[in-house]
């Protein structure tokens, strides 16, 4: 929205302000998947390989069926042809990773279903950067080697968590997780919302216990993702292969859920985009 502020001074002076404030940063986009994996097959500089293990569990399960209304995505998605067949076939239990879990709906190739976020490398570190900007407001900015200790609410799937290199996450946790190195899951946890990760090692699974998460995962590795680098990458940068292994062990569960995801973006509500004076 558009707002207009006029403020009057003495001796007849008249001072005007416009700001446009959007309702959240992501403009109400999400993922297209409950689980996205954003990159091709291989890079070379730096050298990168798709890397995709959906844990060997029973009680595994991916669902694109919406925990809170009729609406159904994908439950995983590729950006590239090549790596949806590497998901297909280990989801039906292809070596070398066996499968005893459970997919609801089919994997599939969302490549052309990308929101502007999530369209370059370069679009990507815009929205990490700006979400880094909120969090360090609010007391959420966790520098390299700083391992959080709460991760927003898991009941109202309200806050914000951003983690400027690896991260270790357990326990409950809500809202919007960035993690711009590797992300551990690590024994019992419980998420709801968005979980972003963009370093190059991507997500895994250490020993056992429950996992839960409600609403999207988005791994979209690209060389600069840490803000304490320093790098901006270039527009014509490419992402690196996305790295994706729950084969640590234990019980995993990954649905989407609207409610949750909608719920993580008040955290970055009411964004300014600009003022200007006139």
């Amino acid at each position: 929205i558009l707002v207009r502020s006029t403020g009057f001074g003495p001796r007849g002076a008249v001072k005007r302000l416009e700001a446009i404030v959007q309702k959240d940063f992501f403009n109400g986009l999400t993922a297209p998947a409950t689980l996205t994996l954003v990159g091709p097959p291989s890079t070379a500089s730096p050298a990168t390989a798709f890397n995709f293990n959906p844990g060997s569990s029973n009680v595994t399960v991916y669902s694109g069926d919406d925990v809170v209304s009729t609406d159904i995505i994908p439950p995983i998605g590729t950006t590239n042809p090549t790596n949806l067949d590497t998901v297909e076939a280990s989801v039906s239990g292809e070596p070398p990773h066996p499968f005893n879990g459970t997919v609801v709906g089919s994997p599939s190739n969302v490549g052309s279903e990308m929101p502007d976020w999530l369209g370059s490398p370069s679009n990507l570190d815009a929205a990490v950067r700006s979400l880094a900007t909120v969090a360090q407001s609010s007391g959420r900015f966790f520098p390299s080697g700083v391992n959080p200790t709460s991760f927003g609410s898991n009941l109202t799937g309200l806050g914000i968590t951003f983690c400027d290199g690896n991260c270790t996450f357990t326990g409950n946790g809500g809202g919007i997780m960035v993690v711009t190195g590797k992300l551990t899951l690590h024994g019992n946890f419980s998420f709801n919302g968005l979980i972003i990760v963009t370093g190059q090692a991507g997500v895994e699974r250490s020993g056992g216990g429950n996992g839960t998460i409600q609403g999207n995962i988005v791994i979209a590795p690209y060389v600069g993702s840490r803000i304490q680098d320093g790098i901006n990458p270039s527009t014509s940068a490419t992402f690196l292969s996305p790295q994706y292994d729950l084969s640590g062990g234990g019980n995993s569960t990954v649905v989407y859920n609207s409610q949750s995801v909608a719920g993580g973006l008040v955290a970055v509500s009411n964004f300014v985009l600009g003022v200007v004076e006139k």
